[in-house]
């Protein structure tokens, strides 16, 4: 036998082989011989097998090996007998190798072989030589029976390695589906490694089906196969992989195949939270004893009902005109609206990992917006009482409706049972409190309206082509917005948004007819008798702290506050974006209202100042917040930088009420150096220690000597002293009722009328 295959030969010459008188094979496959004369192979009568199938005119695909069968069977030949009875040697072709007995196709991905009975076990189990670094031959071109045949592999794919039984290995961060196919990379949410795909923590996911799952798990199993047992069945996944969505609450989502909620935590999105767990900023936390639950029921109630109770009685006046409760009012709106707008933007920023303190602060600023749902979940006690975000808006308006008509029942309750005198007094007294509680519910009603639009919708896809997919609310992932009751209910809801605008717009409307245009115009005894001096005396908290020229500021303030507590709703919130427009949106604030400087009271403007500071610290911390962890560098302490930024927020939303807390303390310990300097004491000077109390801001600098107390108690600080008469029963001490107020100028107006 002579083997010449894969030379470069052109001619052999006549006579070439006369003297190899054992010659009876020659291989000249794979040459560049075009002819061979049939002469030249002969040798004294006997016939030279030639074996070529490539590059030759004529071709000859077996030849008779009665003698050689087992050298040839041992070889790259499959040896058959024929009808005569003869055996034939058939070389195993281009594109394979002989193993077992049988000729097999070199497999796609990193192999060809461009020779003929290839029996040589090469590499990896298999007689084919590999492709160059980078390339492979298609499943559509196997087997591959030249080194041409060997294809650029396809985007994503390393270059710098072998193909092997795939169309090249994916880079890092990129998944495939189809072996032989492009790889892509990893987007958000995604973790790929080792050519597969799965699920970050903080990350949700929903497969079409349980068998689709088990199918791609299957595929996924076989990449990890590098030999060629692969199942040449799941080579390619078809079925489409899901959509991968950030959790409202990172932590609530563990990530993985399954996509699992951590405890407490269920349904889509992992945002709903289990049974005995409530919901409080998007995160869920046990639910607290049904003892515990009842009592900060009463306790929420007791406070309101004693504040508005507080607030809407008007004391004794200072020289400036306000009283008691106007001092409070103004001061409890500023920190009441503060904390409103810290609980609605933290609740709307689910997305950041606010510190654990600041959530626990979420939690008390409820009761500031009368949201008893929240402070005290109801469906802790009984699942019966569990309720989703159309139950809540619900009762939101139905709060605010009671509210409304109490006050309207009680007016004419009230009206038959008290002389005439007194009537303007009850209808400032009704129209205050019913503004009042439905001041403090507004951002807390317009939460749920907004919460409950359409348009805060999301869709959650099963696949990344978003074939498959469901809409939730974004506030309550239990609600699904593609069901009828969903879409009649829409219709009240739109109907709904009117309020948000229309309740600043009724109050500014009232104010400027009222009080601003009609009151250029018009005293105050004059307006005593007209109807409508119970609606201005009952908005008198709104514009009170305000200096004459910008008496609507509260309306500004108002839609300040439902841009960043509801509006918000609408938007992307966990974008960075967002966060930043909202800070600008709150600086802005604050540089206008140092500017102008709306309020009159000196100390009243720098605790609303420092709660628009605050507001705009919240919002630029946020977006620090936004930064993970692992991206800082590896020199910083990470320990000690959460701890810094926790104390940062802490500060500025403490700051507010540490403000009025020691302004209230520096007062009294002012007012009982005072008191101390005059040893002598009575039930007025104790009573009026008591009331220094409720009245900060008096200033007591400078009152020396043993008759300070008696000049002190003598100064207009905004609380006539408690008059002590002697009776036989002992002390009478009183204290003028506004009533008894209100009755005096009403009969010196009626005194002046009749003189006249």
């Amino acid at each position: 036998m002579l083997w010449l295959s894969s030379n470069p030969l052109e001619i052999i010459e006549d006579g070439a082989f006369i003297s190899m008188s054992y010659l009876r094979y020659i291989n000249l496959a794979d040459t560049k011989l075009q002819r061979i004369v049939p002469a030249t192979l002969m040798n004294q009568n006997k016939q030279i097998i030639l074996q070529v199938f490539r590059n030759l005119a004529s071709e000859t695909t077996a030849f008779l090996c009665d003698r050689c069968k087992g050298f040839y069977s041992e070889r790259g030949y499959i040896v058959e007998r024929n009808p005569h009875g003869q055996f034939e040697c058939f070389p195993c072709p281009y594109g394979t190798f002989k193993q077992g007995g049988f000729c097999n196709t070199c497999p796609a991905g990193g192999f060809y072989q461009d020779e003929q009975a290839q029996y040589k076990i090469l590499s990896h189990g298999i007689g084919c030589k590999q492709c160059p670094d980078g390339t492979f031959v298609s499943l559509q071109s196997s087997p591959g029976v030249q080194k041409a045949d060997c294809q650029k592999c396809p985007e994503g794919t390393s270059p710098d390695h072998p193909a092997l039984f795939r169309a090249c290995f994916c880079r890092d961060d990129h998944y495939r589906v189809h072996r032989f196919a492009a790889c892509f990379p990893c987007t958000r949410g995604y973790k790929c490694t080792n050519e597969t795909i799965n699920l970050l923590p903080g990350f949700y996911w929903k497969w079409n089906s349980t068998e689709t799952k088990h199918m791609y798990l299957n595929f996924s199993a076989e990449l990890q196969v590098t030999s060629q047992s692969y199942n040449k069945n799941l080579a390619h996944y078809t079925q489409g992989l899901p959509k991968a969505y950030a959790c409202p609450t990172a932590s609530a989502c563990k990530g993985g195949i399954d996509s699992e909620c951590s405890v407490g935590y269920e349904g889509p999105m992992c945002a709903m939270c289990s049974r005995h767990f409530y919901m409080l900023a998007s995160i869920c936390r046990k639910c607290p004893t049904p003892p515990w639950i009842v009592t900060q029921i009463i306790l929420v109630i007791v406070i309101v009902v004693g504040l508005i109770v507080l607030l809407i009685r008007d004391k004794k006046k200072k020289s400036s005109g306000r009283s008691l409760s106007d001092i409070m009012t103004a001061r409890l709106k500023i920190l009441i609206g503060f904390y409103q707008v810290t609980s609605g933007t933290i609740s709307s920023f689910s997305y950041v990992h606010w510190p654990y303190a600041m959530i626990k602060l979420v939690r008390y600023a409820e009761v500031f917006q009368m949201n008893l749902l929240q402070a005290a979940p109801l469906h802790c006690i009984s699942d019966s009482l569990k309720t989703n975000v159309h139950v809540k808006l619900l009762a939101a308006v139905l709060f605010n409706v009671v509210a409304i008509m109490a006050g309207i029942v009680y007016y004419h309750i009230r009206v038959r049972q008290i002389p005439s005198k007194r009537r303007s007094l009850l209808q400032q007294r009704c129209y205050r409190t019913v503004f009042l509680i439905l001041f403090i519910s507004f951002p807390m009603t317009c939460s749920y309206i907004f919460q409950a639009l359409p348009e805060t919708c999301q869709e959650v896809c099963t696949s990344t082509d978003e074939k498959f997919c469901k809409s939730y609310l974004k506030s309550d992932y239990s609600v699904e917005c593609g069901s009828k009751t969903f879409k009649v209910k829409s219709l009240f809801f739109y109907v709904l948004v009117v309020y948000p605008a229309g309740f600043p717009s009724l109050i500014f409307y009232l104010l400027w007819k009222y009080r601003y245009k009609g009151g250029q115009h018009a005293s105050r005894e004059e307006r005593v008798h007209t109807k409508h001096d119970g609606i201005v005396e009952g908005l008198k908290f709104v514009y009170e702290n305000y200096a004459s020229n910008v008496w609507f500021w509260e309306i500004i303030e108002l839609v300040r506050k439902v841009l960043l507590t509801s509006v918000i709703l609408l938007a992307h919130a966990e974008s960075r974006t967002y966060l930043g427009v909202t800070a600008i949106i709150s600086g802005i604030y604050a540089v206008l209202f140092a500017y102008y400087k709306p309020i009159t009271d000196t100390f009243e403007h720098w605790l609303q100042l420092t709660s628009l500071l605050a507001t705009m610290v919240n919002m630029i911390v946020g977006m620090l917040l936004k930064i993970p962890s692992d991206s800082l560098s590896s020199s910083v302490n990470t320990h000690v930088d959460e701890a810094f930024v926790t104390a940062v927020l802490m500060i500025a939303n403490v700051a507010v009420i540490a403000i009025m807390a020691v302004n209230y303390m520096v007062t009294l310990v002012q007012t009982v150096q005072v008191i101390r300097k005059n040893p002598q004491c009575s039930i007025s000077c104790c009573l009026y220690l008591f009331l220094t109390i409720n009245q900060a801001g008096s200033d007591v600098s400078g009152i020396e000597g043993n008759n300070d107390l008696k000049n002190y108690q003598d100064m207009n600080v905004g609380v006539e002293q408690p008059e002590l008469e002697m009776s036989p029963g002992g002390f009478d001490i009183e204290l003028e009722d506004e009533e008894e107020q209100e009755e005096e100028k009403e009969g010196e107006i009626d005194r002046q009328v009749t003189t006249a």
